[in-house]
């Protein structure tokens, strides 16, 4: 006699359905008006033939007219079976605007923390559905909250994961299969929240819950010679750093790719996400001396619905100097590069999908296997992919540069500090030119909250108040790194 079949680990409890075909439609086996013809494979064990059934489209939910499901997360319990209750709750949130013919990774995150209640319940042996204890705090979903804050979790994961729970709940109390008190559960009330959005403030309605945690609404410092930038804190290179960094591009420790992506950097102020997702049709801009502006430079347009992306797809327009473009125009028409691009079809060509990808749209840096650094949002497989490069390559990138420049060099230094750079540089190019009565000082800030594309003047005019004594700022950032690593070692050593 077999045994029962237990799965131990959360990873089997998880199965991802790659593609929900026709998701908000329903399925009939008679014929159905407008119905559309489906046949299975060899389910009939007499005729050995298909089985025939009919899906019939409802109106679809979808705005942009799609109907299918990607990278569905499929709960099991630990007995291997369906966990009925979650499923349903998480394929009615799949078939919403949200989900459907999207990436699914924030659904999939939140299948997976429902599941960390489901086997907390099983190892305390608790009947998740049972909400009939007298004092609030013998809830499964209390205990639950208990054991997070016990275990010294933050109160924003600790709510992200309640609410959830909450929300679960809440589903269940609208089925007539399960007595479910919504009021067992949590008391909500509606309160007016004001929110900063691009274009100014907005006032919000939100449901508050009563088990929803405090957290800290205080913005953290920042660190000395350092700016904040749309929620990062950079810190441009000094022009000694600059110097040591440039002639370490030099070096054949660096491939092409890896010297023209921190080149267009510390040119442009473009982040990762904008340098990874440049394709061929922006390369043929700069073979064309026509798109050349009187300034030298040829510009590229970004986020706002165009093929490269931008942080919070804001609208950007990049502006590239005629040195640089025709770096990357021979970069692009290397043998290594097309070699990459060769490999990048045939890895669609593999792929289930019927659908393809044109030269012109394909990305300027491949990596060796032919695959992307970082997928745009309006790549065909964006939704399909389970898991999307994000531009890890500028993180090893990064690490290879710390090896091989000076031991003086901040150690904390990521990819995105260019961008900062970037600023510093064209903030001295442009004191140049207020030097010499070319532009007034006025101008300095407009013209780089323009080419830094910062939607508030606050946010430059921070960039500007650093820049105007930035070596004695990062002087005495270093000194403070250094002095706290010294006296921790110290410490230890002792």
């Amino acid at each position: 006699m077999k045994g029962k079949i237990i799965l131990k680990n959360k990873e089997q409890r998880i199965i991802n359905i790659p593609k929900i075909d026709n998701a908000t439609a329903d399925i009939s086996i008679n014929p159905q008006k407008g119905g559309i013809l489906r046949v299975t494979e060899n389910t009939n064990p007499i005729t050995q033939t298909g089985e025939s059934y009919y899906i019939v489209p409802e109106p679809i939910y979808n705005s942009r007219g799609e109907d299918d499901v990607y990278n569905f997360p499929f709960l099991l319990n630990k007995d291997g079976s369906s966990w009925q209750e979650a499923n349903d709750f998480f394929f009615q949130k799949a078939i919403t605007d949200k989900y459907l013919g999207r990436n699914t990774a924030a659904l999939r995150r939140e299948a997976s923390q429902l599941l960390d209640y489901k086997i907390f319940c099983e190892d305390e042996e608790i009947n998740y559905l049972d909400l009939s204890g007298r004092r609030p705090s013998r809830r499964p979903h209390q205990r639950y909250r208990s054991e997070l804050r016990s275990s010294g979790m933050g109160n924003d994961n600790i709510n992200t994961r309640t609410g959830i729970i909450y929300h679960f709940y809440k589903y269940l109390s609208k089925q007539d299969s399960y007595n479910i008190d919504l009021d067992r559960v949590d008391t909500t009330s509606l309160v007016n929240i004001e929110m900063q959005g691009r274009s100014g403030k907005f006032t919000k309605t939100v449901e508050k819950r009563g088990m929803t945690l405090p957290t800290s609404k205080e913005v953290s410092p920042v660190d000395i010679g350092y700016v904040r930038d749309e929620g990062e804190d950079l810190r441009p290179l000094s022009n000694q750093q600059f110097d040591s960094f440039v002639e370490l591009l030099h070096d054949d420790k660096f491939d092409v790719d890896e010297r023209l992506m921190c080149r267009i950097a510390l040119f442009t102020g473009a982040r990762k996400q904008t340098i990874l997702t440049i394709r061929m049709k922006h390369v043929e801009i700069f073979k064309e001396e026509s798109n050349l502006s009187p300034d030298g430079t040829y510009k590229i347009f970004a986020g706002g619905g165009c093929d490269i992306d931008t942080k919070f797809n804001k609208k950007q327009t990049l502006y590239f100097p005629k040195g640089l473009a025709e770096q990357i125009v021979i970069y692009a028409e290397s043998k290594f590069a097309k070699k990459r691009r060769d490999k990048f079809r045939q890895n669609l060509e593999k792929s289930d999908s019927e659908e393809t990808m044109s030269d012109d749209d394909i990305y300027l840096f491949l990596s060796n296997q032919g695959n992307c650094h970082y997928m745009a949002r309006n790549d065909y497989r964006y939704a399909r992919a389970k898991s999307n490069p994000t531009g890890q390559r500028t993180d090893s990138l990064c690490k290879k540069l710390l090896k091989n420049l000076p031991d003086n060099f901040p150690k904390g230094f990521t990819f995105h500090w260019l961008r900062a750079t970037f600023g510093h540089k064209y903030y001295q190019y442009l004191m140049i030119l207020v030097e010499k009565n070319i532009i007034k000082s006025n101008e300095v800030i407009s013209r780089v909250q323009a080419r830094m594309h910062h939607s508030k003047p606050e946010t430059t005019d921070n960039y500007l108040k650093l820049f105007l004594n930035i070596n004695d700022r990062i002087k005495v950032q270093e000194m403070y790194e250094n002095q706290l690593f010294s006296e921790y070692q110290s410490s230890w050593e002792d």
